[in-house]
């Protein structure tokens, strides 16, 4: 089943077990993937008239996986720890709608057969590497790696 069609599932499915949480994380995701629809009919958007993609869709709920981890950190600066752990409680919503994510030995055999395959440069390398790894690893974590292999 589709990414779209599986929360849109998964939601109802909350609305009828009254689990609130569920509910409203997944009311939000869906509204980031009408927005993220609806920015791709604007001719002025880079990417206008392109098919939206399951990465695309991956990428909107890493997006507010990331807004949420950010979320927690900031509110327990504040000493808000209520409000961190209802962020804990969406983010354990969203994280099984994204695959498992590699490990750091994974992305580094990875990346060491682009290296082998592009080169030593980081320029080469990086492109493909956050291309094939998008969704399936953090971004940060194949920077480091990349950064460590090509130098």
């Amino acid at each position: 089943m589709a990414l779209k069609e599986q929360v849109a599932s998964d939601l109802t499915a909350a609305m009828k077990a009254r689990d609130s949480v569920r509910t409203g994380t997944l009311r939000l995701l869906r509204a980031a993937f009408t927005t993220y629809e609806v920015a791709r009919t604007d001719p002025k958007n880079s990417r206008h008239g392109e098919p939206i993609t399951e990465g695309d869709l991956l990428s909107i709920v890493e997006k507010e996986l990331k807004q949420r981890l950010e979320s927690i950190e900031a509110f327990r600066k504040g000493n808000r720890e209520d409000l961190a752990v209802k962020e804990q409680a969406e983010i354990d919503v969203l994280r099984p709608y994204l695959p498992t994510q590699l490990t750091r030995d994974e992305i580094f055999a990875h990346v060491e057969g682009l290296v082998r395959e592009h080169g030593k440069e980081f320029k080469a390398v990086m492109p493909v590497a956050a291309r094939e790894l998008r969704g399936r690893a953090d971004g940060r974590l194949v920077n480091e790696v990349v950064k460590q292999l090509t130098q």
